[in-house]
């Protein structure tokens, strides 16, 4: 029996944590840059504000409506997700973390009574804990624990699918499944499935043919069969980016080099601490499509490494040297990145006979930077490259305090 815990409005459930004033009123948290809204309270779900809606088009409704905005806080939603996913731990040795708010956990099967008991402990756990809200859905399948858990929300926080779940497979459609997008719902739609049970239904070989075996296992496991099995070990990554808006368009090429240097370092960083290398180093650049008053303008290079590293120097080299290749001078840029590809093992190092030996220096430089700003917060040790001021940043105007990340924003008892 598989069971899928699901964090409730995530990023405006940890804001509530810790801004009690924030419950029972329309909350809405934005992108990088506040760009548009990611996530959304029920009350602001209400007023009919779709996800991903661009924040402009909501301003005339903050004052109306008595809207909270809130600039995206990552910090605090990745600190929360892992509180959450250790009290998950608790409940089950089997789990698999699927985002950062949800979760796969395996159990033994024993009666629907005692798997009801157990989904209100594991929610009375994580809100005592945590202060979180979950819905628990449970399944004899992945598919059929996500979508449980989908019913869950109008079924006091915990639903069981069934065992012959034909009356209500009729009745959810094709985009609330699990791996059935739009795309592939339209196909869908015009050979006349309408339903989940309609698609469960379908012939194998027919499946198979004309869709391929991705929808051939969803078939599957919506009969109740099992196909997919927990992923309790993370694939290792393919591919690391680091990329941002920037807080107002950015035409000098200091300015990009800074902000090139940072999100090179930034990713640099992430696959250390993950005990990885790259070879394949790619910037790239834009402008803002929207402003059509402006010159557009996109373009990436990548730079190959004669070996795989991960010193923070030679991918910020690296990243730099590819900004040179597809800078132009004139043009006003609104976003630009950085991202690593043939990422491998730190463990397993193909050298080149002809590259001169890498100086141990490095690698104690990048240990202790490393340290420093675990211990003592992101970015306390920084590159001067990086710059200094950074006029180029994400505009985060609204973002509430790191509270659990930060030692200078630790909530205050008076």
């Amino acid at each position: 029996m598989f069971a899928l815990v699901d964090c409730n409005n995530f990023y405006v459930s940890c804001e509530r944590v810790f801004n009690p004033s924030l419950e029972e009123v329309p909350v809405a948290v934005l992108s990088n840059n506040d760009g548009c809204v990611i996530a959304r309270s029920n009350e602001l779900k209400s007023i009919g504000v779709p996800m991903g809606c661009a924040f402009f088009k909501i301003r005339p409704l903050i004052e109306k409506h008595n809207i909270k905005v809130l600039s995206s806080n990552y910090a605090l939603y990745g600190d929360m997700s892992h509180r959450v996913m250790t009290v998950l731990h608790d409940f089950s040795p089997r789990i698999e973390i699927y985002s950062i708010d949800e979760a796969f956990l395996e159990f033994e099967f024993t009666s629907e009574h005692a798997l009801y008991q157990l989904g209100e402990k594991i929610r009375k756990r994580v809100k005592q804990h945590t202060g979180i809200p979950v819905g628990v859905g449970f399944g004899t399948t992945k598919t059929l624990a996500k979508l449980a858990n989908h019913l869950s929300k109008d079924a006091n926080g915990v639903y069981f699918m069934p065992g012959s779940p034909e009356p209500i497979l009729s009745k959810i459609n094709l985009t609330d499944i699990w791996g059935v997008g739009r795309r592939l719902a339209a196909r869908l739609y015009k050979l006349g499935i309408r339903n989940a049970l309609e698609l469960s239904q379908l012939d194998d070989q027919f499946i198979s043919k004309n869709f391929g075996v991705v929808l051939l296992r969803t078939a599957y496991e919506l009969r109740g069969k099992s196909c997919l099995s927990l992923e309790e070990i993370q694939d290792p990554k393919k591919n690391v980016c680091c990329s941002r808006t920037f807080g107002r368009p950015v035409e000098s090429l200091e300015y990009l080099h800074e902000a090139v240097a940072s999100y090179a370092s930034n990713v640099a960083a992430k696959i250390r601490k993950d005990k990885l290398r790259t070879h394949i180093v790619t910037v790239f650049l834009k402008t803002n499509r929207f402003r059509n008053d402006l010159p557009q303008y996109s373009n990436l290079s990548t730079i190959t490494l004669p070996e795989a590293t991960n010193s923070s120097s030679k991918i910020i080299a690296a990243a730099v040297k590819a900004l040179s290749n597809i800078f132009r001078p004139g043009i006003m840029y609104n976003n630009c990145g950085v991202l690593l590809q043939g990422i491998e093992s730190a463990g397993v190092l193909q050298g080149d006979l002809f590259a001169l030996a890498e100086p141990e220096e490095n690698d104690k430089l990048d240990d202790a930077v490393d340290d420093i700003n675990r211990r003592f917060g992101r970015n306390t040790v920084f590159r001067l490259s990086e710059g200094v001021e950074k006029p180029w940043q994400t505009a985060r105007k609204w973002c509430s305090p790191h509270y659990t990340t930060d030692w200078n924003d630790l909530p205050c008892a008076k």
